[in-house]
């Protein structure tokens, strides 16, 4: 015989009710317990990516500073700034150049002399995707196009890459359905963080590391020139106001999600890249009138 039969079978129908309310008892004693549980557990906030594609940006995607020239336009930027946001129209490529070959002036003459050996473009100090005017003699120096080049890829394209990690953090954040409170913290994050960009060109030009032989081989026009290029350009890229994991936790999202997995993968990768890009030095010096050594660090 089945042990509850057995059971069952001795007990008077006095035992059976005690037992059965003794059960039920237990059962509605385990519920209230759940429930008060449940109760005290934050609102785990759902997302969904169609939420996070209609995200739209009230930052605009950069504030460009002063651009300056030294005293002359004639040489170009002495230095330029600017300040980037999360921005729902970021992506990894980027806008594109918009370089004027003939600023600054020093340029267009030197691409019409050519006693130097080498290749020259407009510089921009600040991209364009930065807010950097390409025909704005307070943004443009004159670089060769090896410099241009190391430019681009160790500090230009980390910085682009740096911001849409930026973008795809909040992006991810604005999937989520928030109380007023909670949807507070997400503007502040979107609003305040920020990388601030500075590029400062060096007074030191070609002409301060030519020899003396080779600086009394030169025209007046030529020094002029020469003295237009410089031989050190140095930036700077800040993070402000990143968001700390203390904050997202404010936010009782849902750690198991799609969403939040991607936002913790992209501040992560923000974190990783912006001390590499710190401080960026470029450096262009001549060799004689032959082709010059690039360095970047």
């Amino acid at each position: 015989m089945h042990p509850l039969k057995r059971i069952t079978k001795v007990l008077t129908e006095t035992g059976k009710r005690k037992l059965t309310e003794y059960v039920d008892q237990k059962r509605d004693d385990y519920e209230q317990a759940l429930l008060k549980i449940h109760t005290t557990l934050p609102a785990v906030a759902k997302g969904s990516t169609s939420s996070a594609d209609k995200w739209k940006s009230v930052n605009r995607p950069h504030t460009i500073g002063k651009m300056n020239p030294f005293t002359a336009d004639y040489r170009g930027c002495k230095n330029s700034s600017s300040v980037l946001r999360p921005h729902h129209s970021i992506t990894g490529s980027g806008l594109g150049t918009d370089a004027n070959s003939r600023v600054p002036e020093a340029l267009a003459d030197l691409q019409g002399d050519k006693f130097f050996g080498d290749t020259f473009v407009s510089g921009h100090v600040m991209n364009a995707d930065f807010g950097g005017v390409g025909d704005d003699p307070g943004n443009q120096t004159i670089l060769t196009s090896a410099a241009n080049s190391a430019h681009k890829n160790g500090w230009e394209k980390p910085v682009k890459k740096a911001q849409y990690f930026m973008t795809l953090v909040v992006k991810f954040l604005r999937a989520f359905q928030l109380d007023g409170t909670k949807t507070s913290v997400v503007d502040r994050i979107e609003s305040n963080w920020r990388i601030e960009l500075s590029g400062v060109v060096e007074d030191q030009s070609w002409w301060d590391m030519l020899s003396p032989t080779d600086q009394g081989t030169l025209s007046a026009d030529q020094e002029d020139i020469a003295k237009s290029i410089t031989t050190e350009v140095n930036f700077t890229a800040i993070a402000q106001d990143t968001p700390t994991m203390a904050a997202l936790e404010q936010l009782d999202l849902d750690s198991g999600g799609y969403e939040f997995a991607m936002v913790v993968q992209y501040l992560e990768a923000f974190e990783q890249l912006m001390p590499q890009l710190g401080n960026f030095k470029l450096k262009q010096t001549p060799n004689g009138f032959g082709k010059a050594t690039v360095t970047s660090s």
